[in-house]
Protein backbone atom coordinates (compact mmCIF):
# COMPACT_ATOMS: atom_id res chain seq x y z
CA UNK A 1 0.00 0.00 0.00
CA UNK A 2 1.38 3.37 -1.03
CA UNK A 3 0.27 6.64 0.54
CA UNK A 4 0.39 9.66 -1.74
CA UNK A 5 2.00 12.93 -0.67
CA UNK A 6 2.12 16.45 -2.06
CA UNK A 7 4.70 16.41 -4.88
CA UNK A 8 6.77 19.32 -3.49
CA UNK A 9 7.60 17.34 -0.33
CA UNK A 10 9.75 15.02 -2.45
CA UNK A 11 12.00 17.95 -3.34
CA UNK A 12 13.13 18.47 0.26
CA UNK A 13 16.65 17.01 0.75
CA UNK A 14 16.74 13.82 2.85
CA UNK A 15 13.00 14.04 3.57
CA UNK A 16 12.38 12.55 0.14
CA UNK A 17 14.39 9.46 1.07
CA UNK A 18 12.43 9.07 4.31
CA UNK A 19 9.13 9.23 2.43
CA UNK A 20 10.27 6.70 -0.15
CA UNK A 21 11.45 4.30 2.55
CA UNK A 22 8.00 4.57 4.14
CA UNK A 23 6.40 3.59 0.83
CA UNK A 24 5.02 7.03 0.01
CA UNK A 25 4.73 8.25 -3.56
CA UNK A 26 4.00 11.55 -5.25
CA UNK A 27 0.33 12.31 -5.81
CA UNK A 28 1.10 12.97 -9.49
CA UNK A 29 -0.87 11.02 -12.08
CA UNK A 30 2.25 9.35 -13.46
CA UNK A 31 3.27 7.98 -10.03
CA UNK A 32 -0.21 6.66 -9.31
CA UNK A 33 -0.47 5.00 -12.72
CA UNK A 34 2.96 3.41 -12.27
CA UNK A 35 2.01 1.78 -8.96
CA UNK A 36 -1.40 0.61 -10.16
CA UNK A 37 0.23 -0.77 -13.29
CA UNK A 38 2.40 -3.07 -11.16
CA UNK A 39 -0.49 -5.48 -10.90
CA UNK A 40 -2.67 -7.00 -8.15
CA UNK A 41 -1.67 -6.34 -4.56
CA UNK A 42 -0.63 -2.73 -5.13
CA UNK A 43 -2.94 -0.11 -3.66
CA UNK A 44 -2.72 3.67 -3.57
CA UNK A 45 -4.19 5.80 -0.77
CA UNK A 46 -5.29 9.26 -1.88
CA UNK A 47 -6.65 12.13 0.22
CA UNK A 48 -8.58 13.93 -2.54
CA UNK A 49 -9.38 17.06 -0.52
CA UNK A 50 -5.73 17.89 0.08
CA UNK A 51 -4.65 21.31 1.32
CA UNK A 52 -7.90 22.98 0.27
CA UNK A 53 -9.95 20.68 2.48
CA UNK A 54 -7.61 21.21 5.44
CA UNK A 55 -8.57 24.89 5.48
CA UNK A 56 -12.19 23.93 6.19
CA UNK A 57 -11.40 21.33 8.87
CA UNK A 58 -12.99 22.33 12.17
CA UNK A 59 -14.16 20.31 15.19
CA UNK A 60 -17.63 18.93 14.57
CA UNK A 61 -17.56 19.69 10.84
CA UNK A 62 -17.71 17.13 8.04
CA UNK A 63 -16.96 19.21 4.94
CA UNK A 64 -15.27 17.57 1.96
CA UNK A 65 -13.58 19.09 -1.07
CA UNK A 66 -14.52 16.59 -3.72
CA UNK A 67 -16.88 18.05 -6.29
CA UNK A 68 -14.11 19.59 -8.40
CA UNK A 69 -11.83 16.57 -8.12
CA UNK A 70 -11.82 14.39 -11.24
CA UNK A 71 -8.24 13.17 -11.67
CA UNK A 72 -8.33 10.06 -9.49
CA UNK A 73 -11.72 9.06 -10.91
CA UNK A 74 -10.24 9.27 -14.41
CA UNK A 75 -7.22 7.18 -13.42
CA UNK A 76 -9.41 4.55 -11.74
CA UNK A 77 -11.40 4.14 -14.95
CA UNK A 78 -8.30 4.07 -17.15
CA UNK A 79 -6.68 1.41 -14.98
CA UNK A 80 -9.88 -0.58 -14.35
CA UNK A 81 -9.22 -0.85 -10.61
CA UNK A 82 -11.48 -0.90 -7.57
CA UNK A 83 -12.17 2.43 -5.88
CA UNK A 84 -12.63 2.03 -2.12
CA UNK A 85 -14.48 4.81 -0.24
CA UNK A 86 -13.07 5.51 3.24
CA UNK A 87 -14.20 8.00 5.87
CA UNK A 88 -12.51 8.79 9.19
CA UNK A 89 -14.75 10.07 11.97
CA UNK A 90 -13.09 12.43 14.45
CA UNK A 91 -10.19 13.51 12.27
CA UNK A 92 -11.35 17.13 12.17
CA UNK A 93 -11.50 17.23 15.97
CA UNK A 94 -7.75 16.84 16.44
CA UNK A 95 -6.71 20.38 15.50
CA UNK A 96 -9.09 23.36 15.84
CA UNK A 97 -8.32 26.43 13.75
CA UNK A 98 -6.30 29.03 15.69
CA UNK A 99 -8.03 31.91 13.91
CA UNK A 100 -11.37 32.39 12.19
CA UNK A 101 -10.72 31.58 8.55
CA UNK A 102 -14.15 31.41 6.99
CA UNK A 103 -14.45 32.49 3.37
CA UNK A 104 -13.86 36.21 2.99
CA UNK A 105 -11.75 36.70 6.13
CA UNK A 106 -8.24 38.14 5.94
CA UNK A 107 -6.70 34.89 7.18
CA UNK A 108 -8.53 32.90 4.52
CA UNK A 109 -7.45 35.28 1.76
CA UNK A 110 -3.81 34.82 2.81
CA UNK A 111 -4.20 31.04 2.88
CA UNK A 112 -5.89 30.94 -0.52
CA UNK A 113 -3.22 33.23 -1.97
CA UNK A 114 -0.48 30.74 -1.05
CA UNK A 115 -2.66 27.84 -2.10
CA UNK A 116 -2.89 29.29 -5.61
CA UNK A 117 0.78 30.31 -5.76
CA UNK A 118 2.50 27.16 -4.46
CA UNK A 119 -0.33 24.63 -4.26
CA UNK A 120 -0.16 24.37 -0.49
CA UNK A 121 -1.45 26.43 2.43
CA UNK A 122 -0.73 25.52 6.03
CA UNK A 123 -3.73 25.95 8.33
CA UNK A 124 -3.18 28.02 11.48
CA UNK A 125 -4.09 25.32 13.99
CA UNK A 126 -4.06 24.59 17.71
CA UNK A 127 -2.80 21.33 19.13
CA UNK A 128 -3.07 19.72 22.53
CA UNK A 129 -3.11 22.00 25.54
CA UNK A 130 -1.11 21.95 28.75
CA UNK A 131 -1.60 23.21 32.28
CA UNK A 132 -4.29 25.95 32.12
CA UNK A 133 -4.32 26.21 28.32
CA UNK A 134 -6.96 24.05 26.59
CA UNK A 135 -5.12 24.34 23.25
CA UNK A 136 -1.71 25.59 22.19
CA UNK A 137 -1.37 27.35 18.79
CA UNK A 138 1.00 25.54 16.45
CA UNK A 139 1.44 22.54 18.73
CA UNK A 140 1.92 19.50 16.43
CA UNK A 141 0.66 17.13 19.14
CA UNK A 142 -3.06 16.57 18.48
CA UNK A 143 -5.83 16.86 21.02
CA UNK A 144 -7.02 13.62 22.53
CA UNK A 145 -9.88 12.38 20.43
CA UNK A 146 -10.64 8.96 18.92
CA UNK A 147 -10.47 8.49 15.15
CA UNK A 148 -12.66 5.74 13.74
CA UNK A 149 -11.98 4.84 10.10
CA UNK A 150 -14.76 3.09 8.21
CA UNK A 151 -13.99 1.33 4.93
CA UNK A 152 -16.85 1.02 2.48
CA UNK A 153 -17.54 -1.57 -0.18
CA UNK A 154 -15.15 -1.46 -3.17
CA UNK A 155 -16.53 0.11 -6.33
CA UNK A 156 -15.52 -1.88 -9.39
CA UNK A 157 -14.49 0.46 -12.20
CA UNK A 158 -14.81 -0.68 -15.81
CA UNK A 159 -11.60 -0.23 -17.76
CA UNK A 160 -12.08 2.69 -20.14
CA UNK A 161 -8.96 3.94 -21.91
CA UNK A 162 -10.49 7.31 -22.74
CA UNK A 163 -13.28 8.01 -20.22
CA UNK A 164 -15.69 10.80 -21.04
CA UNK A 165 -16.82 13.49 -18.61
CA UNK A 166 -20.08 11.57 -18.29
CA UNK A 167 -18.17 8.40 -17.29
CA UNK A 168 -16.20 10.34 -14.67
CA UNK A 169 -19.27 12.09 -13.30
CA UNK A 170 -21.15 8.79 -13.01
CA UNK A 171 -18.32 7.27 -10.97
CA UNK A 172 -18.03 10.41 -8.83
CA UNK A 173 -21.74 10.27 -7.98
CA UNK A 174 -21.41 6.60 -7.06
CA UNK A 175 -18.40 7.37 -4.86
CA UNK A 176 -20.13 10.28 -3.09
CA UNK A 177 -23.23 8.14 -2.52
CA UNK A 178 -21.02 5.48 -0.91
CA UNK A 179 -19.48 8.10 1.41
CA UNK A 180 -22.96 9.33 2.32
CA UNK A 181 -24.04 5.77 3.10
CA UNK A 182 -21.04 5.33 5.41
CA UNK A 183 -21.78 8.60 7.19
CA UNK A 184 -25.50 7.92 7.54
CA UNK A 185 -24.89 4.44 8.93
CA UNK A 186 -22.16 5.27 11.45
CA UNK A 187 -22.38 8.98 12.31
CA UNK A 188 -24.68 8.56 15.32
CA UNK A 189 -22.29 6.02 16.79
CA UNK A 190 -18.92 7.59 16.00
CA UNK A 191 -19.75 11.31 15.72
CA UNK A 192 -22.63 11.97 18.13
CA UNK A 193 -21.42 15.55 18.81
CA UNK A 194 -21.17 16.55 15.15
CA UNK A 195 -22.23 20.08 14.24
CA UNK A 196 -23.05 19.39 10.60
CA UNK A 197 -23.91 16.54 8.24
CA UNK A 198 -21.54 15.30 5.56
CA UNK A 199 -21.27 18.12 3.00
CA UNK A 200 -19.52 18.33 -0.35
CA UNK A 201 -18.68 22.03 -0.35
CA UNK A 202 -16.34 22.33 -3.33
Amino acid sequence: MHHTRYTATFKVPFFREVLLRLGCISVSASSIRYVLGMGPGNAVVIVPGGAAEALDARPGSNDLTLQRRSGFFRIALQQGVHLVPIYSFGENDLYPQAFRNESGTFVRRVQEFWLKRIGYATPYFCGSGAFCMPAIPGNPIPRRHPIITVIGDPIECPKIEHPTEADIEKLKVQYINSLNNIFTQFADEYAPDRKSPLRIIK
